[in-house]
C-alpha cells in the first residue's frame, strides 16, 4: 500500500506554517457560512475558497461519495482562493470511482495525501475538465462523519507546498464541513421523508377526486416534481402485449421514443420492469442496457410501478448531469412509486370498465341491427312449413339466414356462415346480405348470383374472411328446389321413410377465390320431406372432452325428429347440441333453417 503522505524531505526548506491567528479567522469564518447557510451545499464554495486561502493554496476542489455502485461527483472544482473559479472550471460530467486519481485515493485509504509534484506520482490523475489548469502540487484530506468517508478536499498549487500545518488544518475543515452536510442531508431526508408521505395522501385523495388515468398521471408527475429533481420524467405501462407504452413524457422528444418502443426486458425501464426492482445508472454512456431516447441525458433513475404484486409500469428520471441520484432519491421515489402504482392500476381498470360497458352497448346496439336483418316470421306458404333459428355465440354473430320473394309462389331460402366471430364478422356479414338481396332481386340464376357475391366480396375483404353458403328457390306448387352450394355444409334431405339424401352441388367458398363456377342441383319434394340447413355452430359443438358432437348425431338426431312441425325440429336440435356441450352459450354462432312439406 502507498504510504498515504508524501515525502517532503527533499526541500531545501520547509514551508512556513499557516499563522494561527489567520488559520483561526479562516475556521471561524467557515464555521460562520456553515452554521448561518441552511443549506450548506449552496455555500461549498465559499468554503472551498476560504480554506485554499488560509492554507496560502491557489484553488481548492470538493468531491462527494455517492450512488451505487458509488462514484465521487465534484461539487465544487477548482474554486480559487479569490472565492472566484478558476477560469470558470466547472466539471459536472466527471465521475471518479473509488480508487482513481487523488480524491479516489483519499476515499479508499480513508486517509491525508500530500503532494509536492504531481506530474512525478502515479496516484496522481489530472482531470480532464472545461477550465481546468495544471496541478504542481496538493493536499487532500478526507470528509469523514459518524466512521464513514463521504467524500475528499483538496487544495492545490501553493508556493513551496504543502507541510502537516496545512494538513492538520485542513483536516479539521474537513470534519466540520463532514458534520455540517451530514446534518444538512439528515434534515433533508426528514423533510423529503414527509414531502413523499403528502404526496402519497396527495395520491390517495386523486383517486377519490378522479378516475381517469391521464389525470391520475398528470397529479403523479407533479408531485415527483416537488420530491426529485429531474430534467425529464417518463411514466411507462406495460400493454397488452408486453410492449412498453410512455403514457406520460416530459422533457422528452415524442419521435425518438417512437423510434425506440420497447418490450418488456429491453432497456433500463425494460430491465426495471421484467426484475421488479429500482435501479440508479449514473452515467448512461456506460450501461450497456441504456436505450438513447434524449441526446442530453447523463444519468437515469428507474422505479418499477408494482400494484398486487404485478409490475405494470415504471418511473424514469433523466438528468442532465452525472450521479445526479442518490440512494435516497432511489428510496423516496420507490415509496412513492407503490401509492403511484395503485392509483394507476384502480384508473386503468375504471376505463377499461367504462370501455368494456361502451362496447358492450354499442355490441348490443349492433346486435339488434343484426336481428333486425333476420326474418322477423317465416313466410307462411301452403303445405310448407318453414323456421329459422339463429343463436350468436358473441353479441354480434356471423351466420345468417333469410327468406326472400322472388316472385309469385317462388321463396329463396338461405343460409351463411362469415369466417369468424364478433364485429368483423358481423360487418362482412351485413355487406353478404346486401349483396345477396340485390343480386337476387336482378338474377334469377343461382350460379350468377353466386359468382357476382364472390366477385364483390374478393374486391371488398380479405381472402380470410370468406363466406360459406346455401342458397336455393322453392316453387311452391311444383315442389321444387333449386339450389347451390358454396362451400357450405351439405343439406340434409330426410324423407318420410328415415331415407336421407345430401344436397351437396355448388362450388367453393365466396370471396377468396376469383372467378368461380357454381353448379346447380334440383331436388322434388314429397309429402312428409324434411330438409335441414345448418352451420357449422351445430356439429362442431365441443364437449368437456373435447369431442364434436358431429354430422352422424345431427343426421340422428334429424331422422328421430322429422315428424314434428319445423320450428319444433329446430328447437329440439338446438337443446340436443346444448345438452352436448353444456354450454349456456355455444362456443360458434349456431344457425338453423328447417323445411317439412305437410302435404
Amino acid at each position: 500500500m502507498n504510504e498515504p503522505i508524501a515525502d517532503s524531505t527533499e526541500h531545501a526548506t520547509t514551508p512556513p506554517a499557516v499563522p494561527a491567528n489567520r488559520e483561526l479567522a479562516a475556521l471561524i469564518e467557515i464555521l460562520r457560512e456553515l452554521n448561518a447557510a441552511v443549506d450548506p451545499s449552496a455555500r461549498l464554495p465559499v468554503v472551498v475558497a476560504a480554506a485554499a486561502r488560509a492554507v496560502g493554496a491557489e484553488a481548492g476542489s470538493l468531491f462527494l461519495l455517492d450512488g451505487d455502485p458509488p462514484r465521487l461527483t465534484p461539487r465544487v472544482f477548482q474554486q480559487h482562493a479569490s472565492g472566484t473559479a478558476s477560469h470558470g472550471a466547472t466539471a459536472p460530467d466527471l465521475l471518479i470511482a473509488p480508487g482513481q486519481g487523488t480524491a479516489g485515493w483519499v476515499v479508499v485509504h480513508g486517509q491525508p495525501l500530500r503532494i509536492d509534484d504531481a506530474a512525478a506520482d502515479p496516484r496522481f490523475k489530472p482531470y480532464a475538465a472545461p477550465g481546468a489548469f495544471p496541478i504542481r502540487n496538493l493536499l487532500a484530506v478526507p470528509l469523514r462523519a459518524d466512521g464513514r468517508v463521504l467524500g475528499a478536499l483538496d487544495v492545490v498549487n501553493r508556493a513551496g507546498g504543502f507541510d502537516p500545518t496545512h494538513e492538520s488544518f485542513l483536516a479539521a475543515v474537513a470534519d466540520e464541513l463532514a458534520i455540517a452536510l451530514r446534518n444538512s442531508w439528515l434534515v433533508k431526508s426528514l423533510e423529503q421523508e414527509k414531502l413523499a408521505l403528502e404526496l402519497i395522501r396527495d395520491a390517495a385523495r386523486a383517486l377519490l377526486s378522479t378516475l381517469s388515468v391521464d389525470e391520475v398521471l398528470e397529479r403523479i408527475v407533479s408531485g415527483l416534481a416537488r420530491l426529485v429533481a429531474f430534467d425529464a420524467v417518463g411514466i411507462f405501462l406495460v400493454g397488452k402485449d408486453k410492449t412498453i407504452e410512455h403514457t406520460m413524457l416530459r422533457g422528452y422528444d415524442p419521435e425518438n421514443f417512437e423510434r425506440a418502443q420497447l418490450k418488456v426486458g429491453e432497456g433500463i425501464v425494460g430491465w426495471s420492469i421484467s426484475k421488479g426492482k429500482p435501479v440508479i445508472v449514473p452515467d448512461v454512456s456506460v450501461d450497456t442496457r441504456y436505450v438513447n431516447s434524449r441526446e442530453s441525458t447523463r444519468s437515469e433513475m428507474v422505479a418499477p410501478l408494482i400494484a398486487r404484486g404485478k409490475v405494470i409500469g415504471a418511473f424514469v428520471l433523466e438528468s442532465d448531469r452525472l450521479a445526479a441520484y442518490s440512494n435516497e432519491d432511489l428510496k423516496r421515489l420507490s415509496a412513492f412509486a407503490d401509492s403511484a402504482a395503485v392509483a394507476v392500476e384502480v384508473a386503468r381498470l375504471h376505463e377499461e370498465g367504462v370501455r368494456v360497458r361502451r362496447i358492450e352497448e354499442d355490441l348490443a346496439i349492433a346486435r339488434q341491427i343484426q336481428l333486425s336483418f333476420l326474418p322477423q316470421a317465416p313466410p307462411r306458404l301452403k303445405g310448407i312449413d318453414l323456421a329459422g333459428l339463429n343463436v350468436p355465440s358473441f353479441d354480434v354473430g356471423g351466420d345468417y339466414y333469410d327468406f326472400v320473394t322472388v316472385a309469385v309462389g317462388q321463396i329463396g331460402i338461405a343460409i351463411g356462415d362469415v369466417a369468424g366471430k364478433g364485429v368483423a364478422a358481423g360487418l362482412i356479414l351485413s355487406s353478404f346480405r346486401s349483396s345477396m338481396r340485390a343480386e337476387i332481386r336482378n338474377n334469377y340464376s343461382i350460379a350468377t348470383i353466386f359468382a357476382k357475391v364472390n366477385q364483390l366480396l374478393l374486391e371488398t375483404t380479405e381472402p380470410s374472411r370468406f363466406v360459406t353458403a346455401l342458397y336455393g328457390v322453392l316453387d311452391v306448387e311444383k315442389r321444387r328446389f333449386t339450389y347451390a352450394s358454396a362451400g357450405h355444409y351439405p343439406g340434409i334431405l330426410v324423407h318420410e321413410d328415415g331415407s336421407v339424401d345430401e344436397l351437396a352441388t355448388g362450388g367453393t367458398v365466396l370471396g377468396a377465390f376469383p372467378d368461380q363456377h357454381y353448379d346447380e342441383g334440383l331436388v322434388h319434394f314429397r309429402a312428409g320431406d324434411m330438409l335441414l340447413l345448418y352451420t357449422d355452430g351445430v356439429t362442431e359443438a365441443i364437449n368437456k372432452d373435447g369431442e364434436e358432437f358431429g354430422t352422424a348425431r345431427l343426421l340422428d338426431m334429424a331422422v328421430t325428429v322429422r315428424m314434428r312441425s319445423a320450428a319444433k325440429i329446430a328447437a329440439a336440435i338446438e337443446r340436443a347440441v346444448r345438452s352436448f356441450s353444456k354450454r349456456k352459450v355455444p362456443g360458434d354462432d349456431l344457425t338453423l333453417v328447417v323445411l317439412k312439406v305437410t302435404a
